[in-house]
């Protein structure tokens, strides 16, 4: 985890900072972010808090880093849209028992392995709408897929149902700085 921040420093240097909040898409109900938007606008990196209440296991937090590129903006006047970002995401919970990884198709005493660290794809299209006080608002849809579902993708090619078990939606706003 140091050595992600430890190479992303130089790079958030010369940045614009956003902050925001937002709500699921496997990043937690109720999310606090901060966004660095590079020198180049189509790179974005994203930093998540994240937390549910979960009545089963205990309130669970997280801890989300995302990166992404936008493959193209299209500008309307007030408003820019980014019809299309892609990238991936890390995320951690406080919590073992949130994630569950099956490494093996038998049911043994290990069948279910406990995890905290999950990673995915991340996609999602924006809206940057500009403001009379020339601070840009940013809202956005989120769509994140786990990697367990990229996997079961992958071994089940014709099963396309089983995305819906590991492909989460959300929602966000955030601010300019």
């Amino acid at each position: 985890m140091k050595l992600i921040f430890l190479f992303l420093f130089p790079l958030l240097t010369h940045a614009e900072y956003l902050i925001g909040f937002g709500t699921g898409s496997y990043m937690g109900r109720h999310q606090l972010q901060g966004e660095w938007v590079l020198e180049n606008p189509k790179y974005h990196a994203l930093g998540i808090f994240g937390y549910t209440k979960d009545q089963d296991i205990h309130d669970i937090y997280q801890l989300t880093l995302i990166t992404t590129y936008s493959l193209n903006q299209k500008e309307f006047g007030n408003f820019n849209w980014n019809p299309l970002q892609a990238g991936v995401f890390m995320t951690y919970t406080d919590h073992k028992k949130f994630y569950i990884d099956s490494p093996s198709k038998y049911n043994d005493r290990d069948y279910y392995t406990e995890t905290a660290l999950r990673f995915g794809l991340r996609f999602s299209s924006e809206l940057v709408f500009i403001l009379n006080s020339s601070k840009p608002l940013h809202v956005s849809i989120d769509g994140s897929l786990l990697d367990r579902g990229l996997t079961s993708l992958f071994n089940n090619p014709s099963e396309y149902k089983l995305l819906e078990k590991f492909w989460s939606l959300g929602f966000s706003i955030r601010f300019e700085l």
